[in-house]
């Protein structure tokens, strides 16, 4: 999974270098991502107290997934939660 992640952010590291690609970043959002997908429509919250880390920082992880289209969004800002993104067969 880390491999595909990696690869994903080597493609937008080309329009965007506020994106971190080092070996322990993309280890924790490898991490948040496997979270999300066990527990879907999660929050930051929730990411958070997973992590043991700040609502920024896993905010940070997960934004960081949304970018690179692994991980959605739905709701607003009080009430977000985010699921991996389903991909279709012919992707």
């Amino acid at each position: 999974m880390s491999r595909k992640i990696t690869d994903k952010f080597n493609l937008l590291s080309r329009t965007r270098r506020d994106l971190p690609i080092t070996e322990t970043f993309i280890g924790k959002i490898t991490d948040v991502y496997i979270y999300i997908s066990e527990h879907p429509q999660t929050t930051t919250d929730n990411v958070s107290k997973y992590l043991g880390k700040s609502k920024e920082t896993a905010k940070k992880y997960i934004q960081a997934l949304v970018s690179i289209g692994m991980v959605v969004s739905e709701g607003g800002n009080k009430n977000r939660t985010y699921s991996v993104k389903l991909v279709s067969p012919q992707q």
